[in-house]
């Protein structure tokens, strides 16, 4: 309920609207296109809603699409220190460290300079700022990861084949598939429409394989919390602008319909 974290939660929201155009711009060379994707950004529900409080979820998310931004402009230094910056304010923002990996894959000296510099700054913040070691955070539900999956099994070192099945069976896939629907339909629907689209060709495929294997790890292995697709939320939004000028454009009732209805729950 504090006024002044809330402010600065809310400014780097609409920052955050700002590099989704420039993303957006990036990738797809249209203006009609980055002006849909900066105004999905603005009425996101989930994004207006993680911007009114005073959590470093905004902040974190804005620094997450700072360093995409430097990744897809070749500048791999600038997007590894954006990424320990997101990092330092939430944990997730070391999710977007494989996406920074792709894209830096075939320079081998930038991406080994890029990851000593965010292993030494993250092993410094956790240095800082943890009570407890990773392992106890995640038992203690201080984390987005789950106990009893295989993942917490490796991290721990007791890997078991018992967690196996019950991490493939209790998935939240379908669970995160209906609430985004419900809160940001449009954006889901659109979205994950144009990324099936660029699978099959190799412009964007590496946006498009990570924000696939993103909702996949977290349906396996994330608590059943809408915020923690936020990450997969602000990616997968340039792509949905552009599903939506290369179905709507032309039919000005679906079009307007469509920006209505993404706007309406905000």
């Amino acid at each position: 309920f504090l006024f002044i974290p809330r402010l600065i939660s809310a400014l780097f929201g609409t920052l955050t609207i700002l590099v989704i155009y420039k993303i957006t711009h990036i990738l797809f060379l249209k203006q009609s296109i980055s002006i849909i994707a900066a105004f999905l950004g603005a009425v996101s529900f989930n994004l207006v809603h993680i911007s009114h409080f005073g959590k470093p979820w905004s902040a974190a998310l804005f620094f997450m699409m700072i360093a995409v931004y430097f990744a897809i402009k070749k500048k791999t230094f600038q997007s590894f220190c954006a990424a320990v910056i997101s990092y330092g304010f939430h944990q997730v923002g070391i999710l977007i460290l494989p996406l920074l990996v792709l894209f830096t894959f075939k320079e081998k000296v930038k991406l080994t300079l890029g990851l000593v510099i965010f292993f030494a700054a993250t092993f410094i913040l956790n240095m800082l700022t943890l009570r407890s070691g990773i392992i106890e955070s995640i038992k203690g539900g201080q984390s987005f990861l789950k106990t009893n999956t295989v993942i917490f099994d490796v991290i721990s070192g007791q890997l078991s084949f018992a967690s196996v099945l019950p991490t493939f069976s209790n998935n939240l896939l379908y669970y995160f598939a209906v609430n985004f629907s419900v809160t940001d339909g449009v954006i889901l629907i659109f979205g994950v429409l144009a990324l099936g689209l660029f699978l099959k060709s190799d412009k964007h495929k590496i946006l498009a394989v990570y924000c696939f294997i993103y909702l996949i790890f977290a349906s396996l292995f994330f608590h059943p919390l809408l915020r923690y697709l936020l990450p997969f939320v602000v990616l997968v939004i340039p792509f949905a602008a552009w599903g939506i000028v290369k179905i709507a454009i032309g039919q000005k009732f679906l079009f307007y319909g469509l920006l209505f209805l993404a706007s309406i729950n905000s």
